[in-house]
């Protein structure tokens, strides 16, 4: 499973003013419905948000993966949002998250929605990938090292 085909360099925000977690999401939903899914911003932040409640998405190392699954959703999808400052997201480790990896999913393809986060847990391991998204200024440059690892990487 690859991460670069849900994307597009549309899904990807660089940079972005946000000013606390809550911003964070909301901005998050408004690029996935940008995407035009079928499913309306309101209901991607409320299900993201009601995944959120159940745990923090912040998984550690200024990482944060929203994630959440919809009926009525057209395909899988991802987005990658930057925050210009890192923000407090109540990760696991405490740390402040410099980027969100938003994922997607049609509620009737379990398998898949944990495929999705089994490969970006993989990508997020990859250093390479980790300097590309705090360094990258271009979001169709980050689209292509991320393809380009992927690639490199052995088990898809």
């Amino acid at each position: 499973m690859k991460i670069y085909p849900l994307l597009d360099k549309a899904a990807i925000h660089l940079d972005v003013a946000l000013g606390d977690k809550a911003e964070a999401m909301d901005c998050v939903a408004g690029v996935l419905h940008s995407l035009g899914l079928g499913i309306n911003k309101e209901t991607l932040l409320a299900g993201l948000l009601a995944r959120e409640a159940v745990m923090s998405t912040g998984i550690g190392c200024g990482v944060a993966i929203p994630h959440a699954a919809f009926p009525g959703l057209s395909r899988p999808a991802a987005a990658v949002v930057r925050p210009k400052v890192p923000l407090d997201f109540g990760a696991l480790d405490a740390c402040p998250v410099f980027v969100l990896l938003a994922v997607v999913c049609p509620a009737g393809l379990k398998n898949r929605h944990i495929q999705i986060l089994a490969a970006l847990a993989r990508l997020c391991a990859n250093p390479g990938f980790m300097a590309a998204v705090r360094e990258t200024r271009n979001p169709s440059a980050l689209l292509e090292t991320i393809r380009s690892i992927e690639e490199q990487m052995a088990f898809h």
